[in-house]
């Protein structure tokens, strides 16, 4: 299935924008790859950015992330299984009116 979703952050720049719209398309965590825009969770939050490495362990894949303006990667792994989508679109600007109306556009 696919998902349209607005971004919030730039940690993504050049690449998404603030107010950009991703569409995301629901894969199993075992088809994510290497440079793979993806979304999963952090805490109560969805975080959408690149696997920079993929380990295989015995208990299954997983992948280092990092936004591409972000100094430095996830400290945390993200195991296969809490991906929750990859990006397969970007539609730029397409989210400034929700972002208005949510309140987040300053």
């Amino acid at each position: 299935s696919y998902s349209p979703r607005v971004i919030l952050s730039g940690s993504m720049m050049p690449v998404m924008n603030i107010g950009d719209v991703v569409i995301l398309h629901t894969i199993p965590g075992s088809e994510a790859k290497l440079g793979d825009i993806v979304m999963f969770p952090v805490g109560s939050m969805k975080v959408t950015h690149r696997i920079i490495d993929v380990e295989e362990t015995e208990e299954g894949r997983y992948f280092t992330t990092k936004g591409d303006a972000n100094g430095e990667p996830e400290s945390d792994l993200l195991a296969e299984q809490d991906v929750q989508g990859k990006v397969v679109m970007i539609i730029p600007k397409l989210g400034y009116a929700t972002l208005w109306l949510r309140g987040a556009w300053n």
